[in-house]
């Protein structure tokens, strides 16, 4: 929303302003973080507290924000960095992924909700806002969305470097690198890198600047460019109807005579005067529009207040799909269990070659596997697939685990809710494997498959205890040194055939020569 005491603009100020007077970013070589004024980055839970004091007694009347997430899949984000800035000037790189930084973001849900702040973002309606509710439980309110601004402005690009570059960013080189790099980057890994904390921090820097000068340019046409001509056609409109009506009594009187309007001849002679007296008049000696003096030109406003910019479709337009955007919560969608792309693979190869079973005591198993996912998910507070994958689950029906062994026969590296037993998910699956086997087969005892580790162990064993009851036996013996004359054997065969080959090759170069 346009706020009356912020939103103004006065053309005249910003008219020939561009991005090209904004410093950029600072870098960590340029000075120590500690003390640089320009930017911080959050890394603790005092920090987080320190940053949200000093916007609250900042009084900002805008703040810019961006998130970096891992998009592992449309049903699967992570935020790992959220960024803030404000038009204090002062830049927030906030890494939620840090040691109690994640359950103190949510102090910032005041100022977020707060409209007489407006909140600028780039194509916020992505993940941005519904990340912030998903997470941490922020509402955005009163937003300006720059990624729709460029939209109705018709720009060549959308994306937030383009529209930096069109706008006169002096490093947008630079910037479009870093885009390229840093985009689709794994932005979960740690620490934060240089280049990487500049990528964040320019993501949001230019943003409340930004917004000025989009609004200029979505008002200008009807308030600037055609301000002064449209006045001066209203006044030569006025000028000539009221010239028209006069020259229309005058000639009224002429053919009346002079007795009829007496009256009328005194006002078209005062008329007459004032006209004569003005700069320009016509041949009937009437003012019209067109003046050369300075004088007699209408004055072009510069300055506007919100009330009047709220009068442009174009700029009214951008605001409220922003506002919509905001709306644009968490919707909690999930991926349709039986829309699996693994599950409906393994039911066509079943059905076609009959080399994987697949029955419907599979499919119930799987369908309890799905219901156990939720609520583990529901349980820790986390989306589904952070528990466990759907081709995952797949697999454990096909496969009917009934330890931690032959579960890591699916995949070694279990999923991280899986790997620490102590949270007991992994036990409760395993629970549910055997039920179900027990319901098919009768059986309530499984077999234990043995790890790795113990295999290797069981096996160095076995070899030993092998080899010390073999060396005693003398057919054991023989044959342990008919093995050994075959291999000596073998490597000088082996050695011979060598040098042979050596020397005749050797000839024929010497031939050739």
């Amino acid at each position: 929303c346009l706020r009356d005491a912020h939103d103004g603009i006065d053309f005249e100020e910003i008219i020939d302003k561009d991005l090209s007077t904004v410093d950029p970013p600072t870098t960590m070589s340029e000075g120590n973080n500690e003390d640089d004024a320009t930017w911080m980055l959050v890394d603790t839970a005092d920090k987080m507290h320190q940053c949200v004091e000093e916007l609250r007694n900042a009084h900002p009347s805008e703040i810019g924000f961006d998130l970096e997430m891992y998009n592992k899949s449309k049903y699967m984000q992570i935020t790992c960095l959220l960024q803030v800035t404000s038009d204090v000037g002062k830049d927030y790189v906030i890494d939620v992924l840090a040691p109690g930084v994640w359950d103190c973001v949510s102090l910032l849900r005041p100022l977020f909700a707060d409209a007489s702040i407006c909140k600028i973002g780039h194509a916020i309606g992505g993940m941005d806002c519904p990340s912030l509710h998903r997470d941490f439980g922020i509402f955005v309110v009163n937003a300006f969305d720059t990624h729709e601004a460029a939209k109705i402005l018709r720009l060549k690009g959308h994306g937030l470097a383009s529209v930096c570059k069109h706008y006169g960013l002096a490093n947008s080189e630079e910037y479009e690198l870093l885009k390229e790099t840093y985009q689709r980057t794994d932005w979960r890994q740690r620490p934060l890198t240089e280049p990487m904390i500049r990528y964040g921090r320019s993501d949001v820097h230019y943003l409340v600047q930004l917004r000025k000068l989009m609004i200029r340019d979505l008002t200008r046409k009807k308030l600037w460019d055609t301000a002064g001509s449209m006045q001066e056609e209203e006044a030569r409109l006025v000028a000539n109807a009221l010239a028209a009506t006069f020259r229309s009594i005058k000639h009224a009187e002429e053919e009346g005579g002079d007795g009829d309007g007496g009256e009328n001849d005194e006002f078209g002679d005062a008329f007459d005067n004032a006209t004569a007296e003005s700069s320009t008049s016509n041949e009937d000696g009437y003012y019209t529009a067109g003046s050369d003096e300075d004088e007699s030109k209408p004055q072009i406003r510069s300055v506007y207040g919100a009330k009047e910019l709220r009068m442009h479709a174009s700029l009214m337009r951008v605001i409220t799909v922003s506002q919509q955007r905001c709306l644009d919560l968490w919707k909690g969608k999930t991926e349709n269990p039986f829309k699996c792309k693994a599950l409906v693979q393994i039911m066509k190869r079943a059905a076609t070659t009959g080399k994987i079973e697949w029955t419907h005591f599979h499919m119930e198993l799987y369908e309890q596997l799905v219901s156990w996912r939720t609520n583990a998910a529901q349980k820790e507070g986390i989306l589904v697939d952070f528990v466990c994958s759907l081709d995952f689950l797949v697999s454990v029906a096909n496969k009917r685990p009934t330890c931690i062994w032959s579960l890591r026969r699916i995949t070694y590296f279990l999923p991280d809710l899986l790997e620490d037993e102590s949270l007991g998910h992994v036990g409760e699956l395993l629970s549910i494997v055997q039920k179900a086997l027990t319901k098919v087969t009768g059986e309530t005892k499984f077999p234990v498959v043995p790890s790795y580790e113990d295999r290797r162990i069981q096996r160095d064993l076995s070899d030993h205890v092998n080899g010390e009851s073999n060396k005693s036996h003398p057919s054991r013996r023989t044959i342990l040194s008919e093995n050994t004359n075959s291999f000596a054997i073998g490597v000088g065969v082996t050695a011979i055939l060598t040098v042979c080959a050596i020397v005749v090759v050797t000839s024929m170069r010497g031939k050739k020569k």
